[in-house]
């Protein structure tokens, strides 16, 4: 038996067989720099292997912590040895003195901690090698993956926004940080609520306030066709109020968002509000809308704000006749550029 186990390992290095079924993987990972995070390696197709040899590649920057390393149910009954080779990469080796197989499913958990450049970036493993009960030894196709360290969100922002309805538009979206729009900005950010009758669609807008916490997809409404926001995680917003919009902080193929029909902000048709995006990638750090089921209107979703939000509590009292903007300000006397205003309750359009 000791022979066995000793022509076992060896045949590790002496390859005398091609390739197998055997495969491997390894789930890309995306991080900020500085973070830990965990390389899963999986395999399939492992009947009768009893050893397991490869070598890891890592990416300039990515630490590997070696004593963190954690074995999954596949090889809880093997040995792992670990070894720093001349280029820096890692040699890997399962065995079991008792030949015991190796199962389908996680061989090993790697944490790593990413390195401080953003980017995209490649790993693999290669010679990859098993060998059997039999001491032959096979060789599989390397595996490649990618290593993600996400640029932390910028300390300011400047957001486009677009004419319409006598005020300037545009959405936002950040899933890492919250941003406060700067104070001397007369502007706000909203989130929405759909509603669909009659095949009519209605997009509710609730008010925020200034401030957007991260993870919230918002519609900003102003006055002017830029609007400076400034990174801030520890305020909270003004409301609390409902939201069905979506967002995502990079590029995304809208094929893996869910299914239904999706719907961003502008002008169609001479009509403005959220129409149907037919494109294959949803914009980063940008608002939409997805609507599941047949119910979703082909003319899209006209705008409307809630008269029950924050900036309709102006009306009565002493303040009945007072024009106020969509932040809630009062404004001296009736306005004279053009805008949404809020007079006695309702919203009133300059054009």
């Amino acid at each position: 038996m000791k022979q066995r186990i000793i022509q076992t390992i060896v045949a590790l290095v002496t390859i005398v067989s091609s390739a197998t079924a055997q495969t491997f993987r390894v789930a890309s990972v995306e991080a900020k720099p500085g973070e830990q995070t965990e390389l899963v390696i999986s395999a399939s197709g492992m009947s009768n292997v009893t050893a397991l040899q490869f070598n890891l590649a890592l990416p300039e920057g990515t630490i590997l912590n070696e004593s963190a390393i954690t074995k999954g149910l596949a090889v809880s009954d093997h040995t792992l040895s670990v070894q720093t080779i001349d280029n820096g990469n890692r040699l890997f080796v399962l065995y079991n003195m008792d030949l015991r197989q190796i199962g389908d499913g996680i061989l090993l958990r790697l944490p790593v901690t990413m390195g401080q450049q953003a980017g995209s970036f490649n790993g693999s493993l290669y010679t990859v090698r098993t060998a059997n009960t039999e001491a032959e030894s096979h060789v599989c196709s390397a595996v490649g993956f990618s290593i993600k360290v996400k640029a932390p969100a910028p300390a300011a922002q400047t957001l486009t926004a677009n004419a319409a309805e006598g005020n300037y538009w545009t959405t936002f979206y950040c899933g890492e940080a919250g941003y406060r729009i700067d104070d001397n900005e007369n502007a706000c950010a909203y989130t929405a609520t759909y509603g669909v009758a009659n095949e009519v669609g209605t997009l509710t807008l609730h008010k925020l306030g200034k401030v957007v916490p991260a993870d919230n997809a918002v519609i900003i409404v102003g006055e002017d066709n830029a609007v400076s926001m400034t990174k801030d995680d520890t305020s909270s917003a003004t409301y609390n109020v409902d939201n069905d919009l979506r967002g995502v902080d990079d590029a995304t193929a809208v094929s893996t968002l869910g299914t239904g029909t999706f719907y961003v902000l502008g002008n169609q048709n001479s009509h403005f509000g959220f129409h149907q995006y037919t494109g294959t990638t949803m914009a980063a750090g940008k608002a939409y809308l997805l609507v599941s089921g047949a119910s979703a209107p082909a003319r899209g979703f006209s705008i409307v704000f809630d008269e029950a939000d924050g900036i309709r509590e102006v009306k009565g009292g002493k303040d009945a006749d007072a024009w106020h903007n969509l932040d809630g300000r009062r404004i001296n006397g009736s306005p004279s550029a053009k805008g949404i205003y809020i007079h006695e309750g309702r919203k009133e359009v300059l054009k």
